[in-house]
């Protein structure tokens, strides 16, 4: 929906009627808002407003730009909620698929941008460098995933061709993938890939693990606070320090992990009328992990 309305918004280029340009937009920002109000616990958190500094500076120098991090730290959500502003200015979200090869690649890309399907793959690259301007944003989110395909070579062919679109349009790019797709980069950054390297000099890490300075905001917005280190809450006999199995959480598994459990606590301490706490807290935690455990046999 947003590639299709931007498309559109220039008319004068495609010799579209106003009337329907104006409509077109006017969809555009009623699905933009439904979708952006519909994320009711999405959470501007510290890391969120780097990645969309990051993104300004993409935008700015007209250059790519790599973001990396481990998943589930937050990064397509950050992505994806940089595209609901229109403040932002034109920007584009595609969503890397896996083992699709360089034509599923390219077909996603014109998806994003509203450009039919039905073409050889190479005038699909020729009609996506058509309708890119310098003065959009393209984020190839879960690059990683061009990894996963049954070329040996289309991982390489992919990002030369991401690379060919960047000369062409010299458009903002932000090439996001996980710690695996940047070793990857890596590997192949003294050969294939070294054009596209050079091309792009902004990388942002974003580490392992998720930060206790997010989880704080997160936390915030449930009625909770950090819990001391050293607290410690007990039900049915089992004693455990919220603190710790946050820390773990955040190490281990990622915010969905803990974002869950939090959504969790809050039907549980609805249940019992009672407002959401580290009790309630342990208590989701508890039954999500017992869930993962075989029960005993029962034929002793």
């Amino acid at each position: 929906s947003r590639g299709l309305g931007d498309v559109y918004k220039r008319q004068d280029l495609y010799d579209v009627p106003k009337k329907l340009s104006d409509a077109i937009q006017h969809w555009k920002r009623q699905q933009l808002a439904i979708a952006a109000s519909a994320d009711i616990n999405f959470v501007i958190t510290p890391t969120v407003k780097d990645i969309w500094k990051f993104c300004d500076l993409a935008r700015e120098s007209r250059s790519p730009a790599f973001i990396y991090g481990a998943s589930h730290i937050g990064k397509t959500w950050a992505l994806q909620h940089y595209t609901y502003n229109p403040q932002n200015g034109t920007t584009i979200i595609v969503r890397m698929p896996a083992s699709a090869g360089l034509l599923g690649m390219v077909r996603c890309i014109c998806q994003a941008l509203g450009i039919s399907t039905s073409a050889s793959t190479m005038a699909l690259i020729e009609r996506i460098k058509h309708s890119l301007t310098p003065d959009m944003l393209v984020i190839f989110d879960e690059v990683h995933q061009l990894i996963y395909t049954y070329r040996k070579d289309s991982f390489l062919a992919c990002l030369e061709v991401l690379r060919s679109i960047y000369d062409h349009s010299h458009c903002g790019m932000i090439l996001c993938t996980t710690n695996v797709g940047r070793r990857k980069f890596e590997s192949e950054r003294n050969e294939a890939l070294q054009q596209l390297f050079r091309r792009g000099v902004h990388r942002r890490q974003l580490g392992d693990v998720v930060l206790a300075r997010d989880l704080k905001e997160i936390l915030a917005q449930h009625g909770l606070a950090m819990p001391p280190k050293r607290e410690q809450i007990t039900i049915n006999n089992i004693t455990e320090s919220p603190y710790k199995i946050l820390a773990q959480l955040a190490k281990d598994e990622g915010l969905k992990a803990i974002t869950e459990r939090l959504r969790y606590s809050h039907k549980l301490a609805h249940a019992n009328g009672k407002p959401v706490d580290w009790a309630a807290f342990l208590a989701a935690h508890l039954i999500i992990a017992n869930n993962d455990k075989a029960p005993e046999s029962d034929w002793d």
